[in-house]
């Protein structure tokens, strides 16, 4: 905030050139004090960032999930094709399916009817696995 009352106050009171001269001047270190913020072990390395383009990842909330709706979160989705979302109960049966598509960031699902206990969300494609994330109902 002192920041924004510095440049106001060289707008009205220097000559315009001075004073656009200092408000580019402080414009550029406020740009750099953010910046500066970022530490290069942040950044990913091309590979790593290519690979991490080939997993969709998954967030489930709330989880626990009480008896109403489970929100369930992807990223990634427009980068691949034929996606489809399933979960399976703990004893490996198939409870929701549902075909996602590209760009698709968000799948709300009514879990009312399904029984209390671990869940796992996959998301496929062409019948690999590219997601996964556990959650429970209560």
């Amino acid at each position: 905030m002192t920041i924004l009352k510095w440049i106001l106050f060289i707008q009205e009171t220097s000559p315009p050139t001075l004073a656009h001269a200092l408000t580019d001047r402080i414009e550029t270190l406020m740009y750099l004090t953010v910046c500066s913020s970022t530490e290069v072990g942040e950044t990913p390395t091309p590979a790593i960032y290519y690979a991490n383009l080939n997993t969709i990842p998954i967030k489930v909330y709330p989880n626990p999930a009480d008896k109403r709706i489970v929100n369930i979160t992807f990223q990634n989705t427009g980068y691949h094709k034929d996606l489809n979302l399933e979960c399976y109960n703990v004893h490996g049966k198939l409870v929701h399916s549902e075909k996602l598509y590209k760009y698709q960031g968000e799948s709300k699902l009514n879990i009312q009817e399904w029984q209390s206990g671990m869940y796992i969300a996959l998301v496929f494609s062409k019948g690999q696995i590219l997601g996964k994330a556990k959650f429970l109902v209560r």
